[in-house]
């Protein structure tokens, strides 16, 4: 009897959908807030997005550590060697370009924040150059990641399409009764 597994654990499908639902709602803040006609409206969703980023860099770290102590699940059979490398690849870059982002908006901070309002962050660079240096990775970094979400996004459908939903199974609860099969 086969016994192996077919999708993540618990953990790492929380953490993957909790990094993604926080990404995509920092990502669409992060291009309205500056544009923001009141100041009130502004402070508010720019407190919204710094908590959002400070939040998910111990949810990033936590996952980037699991997955290194987790038993690795098995690519489908179907999928090449070089498939699975370049699949194995585009992550470790994807969870880098992430903490990139989430560092890089930090660094840019010129002053402390409320996380979530109620905890006061100050801000961990005081030299504005500094500052201005991890403004711009900032902004490289988020284009990046845009660009990667949108080729994950299509790697998924694209997946999906071709009868193997075997892979998106593997993120969603319950993946073992839903699809037992290996695409």
């Amino acid at each position: 009897m086969n016994t192996a597994r077919t999708s993540y654990d618990a953990f790492s499908r929380l953490t993957h959908w909790l990094t993604a639902t926080v990404i995509l709602v920092a990502m669409v803040v992060g291009v309205f807030f500056p544009h923001m006609p009141d100041s009130v409206t502004f402070q508010f969703f720019s407190t919204f997005n710094k908590s959002l980023g400070t939040l998910l860099l111990p949810i990033m770290v936590a996952r980037y550590v699991w997955r290194h102590f987790r038993p690795a699940l098995p690519y489908p059979p179907s999928m090449s060697w070089w498939n699975q490398g370049a699949a194995h690849l585009f992550h470790e870059v994807f969870y880098l370009v992430i903490l990139t982002s989430v560092v890089s908006g930090l660094g840019m901070l010129k002053a402390g924040f409320y996380l979530c309002w109620l905890i006061y962050i100050p801000a961990p660079v005081k030299d504005l150059d500094l500052n201005y240096l991890f403004a711009s990775i900032h902004s490289i970094a988020l284009n990046v990641l845009g660009v990667m979400l949108l080729m994950h996004i299509c790697a998924v459908v694209w997946h999906y399409r071709r009868g193997r939903q075997a892979i998106l199974y593997r993120m969603l609860p319950r993946a073992e009764s839903t699809n037992p099969q290996q695409a």
